[in-house]
């Protein structure tokens, strides 16, 4: 009787170590994988962060010459800008269910003019 007792008391503590060993192992790994990503993510900022500053200093080093907008060519030079006519933008809700009524009420004159495609 003692036997059967003494070796249900070594398979449940067997088992229990095995437990918390699998879980030592897995919340190790879980710190180490952490702090991976942390340091990788800190050492590209520092890259970033590098590339944007040495970016900054180039065009602190730029000088312009404001003799070029008294040039006669420069003054030549014509604007053909486009000025754009407001229209309307689309429905609020793009992903609703289309009312046919409603879209062709809110149809602009040209798309009402325009044929349909086949």
């Amino acid at each position: 009787m003692k036997t059967n007792s003494r070796k249900k008391q070594f398979i449940f503590l067997t088992l229990m170590m095995a437990i918390a060993v699998f879980f030592a192992f897995q919340f190790r790994a879980v710190a180490e994988e952490s702090a991976l990503v942390s340091v990788a993510g800190l050492n590209q900022t520092n890259e970033i962060g590098r590339d944007t500053l040495a970016i900054l200093l180039q065009l602190q080093a730029l000088s312009l010459d404001g003799s070029l907008f008294e040039d006669a060519v420069f003054k030549y030079l014509t604007d053909f800008s486009v000025t754009l006519v407001a229209r309307p933008i689309g429905r609020e809700n793009p992903f609703a269910a289309i009312d046919l009524e409603e879209a062709l009420k809110n149809q602009t004159p040209a798309e009402s003019d325009a044929k349909p495609a086949l």
